[in-house]
């Protein structure tokens, strides 16, 4: 083990980092706002949404992303054969469809 303070070093830092009003008007609105968040009243659905919509706009993204790249891959993969296949695959299941019926 070492000989190193941790826990002093840490405080040591974090004091240099500290924040200092310069005059009591900014130490007054500073608590004024925390006083001012702690104190409202939240509901569920006020929480809900703040915690929600990042997590949405990440999945909005992601799906964006992921159809994209597949677009992107199809335009890669596809030549007019191939579309030309698909279509006649198509109209091969059209012609069962109707014997069945």
């Amino acid at each position: 083990m070492s000989n190193d303070d941790f826990p002093g070093v840490v405080r040591d830092e974090a004091r240099r980092l500290a924040f200092r009003p310069e005059n009591d008007f900014a130490l007054q609105q500073l608590a004024a706002r925390i006083l001012h968040r702690v104190q409202s009243p939240s509901t569920i659905s006020a929480v809900l949404s703040h915690w929600l919509a990042p997590v949405a706009a990440a999945l909005l993204a992601l799906t964006i992303a992921s159809g994209g790249m597949a677009l992107y891959e199809q335009s890669l993969s596809s030549s007019p054969g191939d579309l030309a296949m698909v279509s006649d695959a198509a109209l091969v299941h059209e012609d069962f469809y109707r014997a069945a019926q």
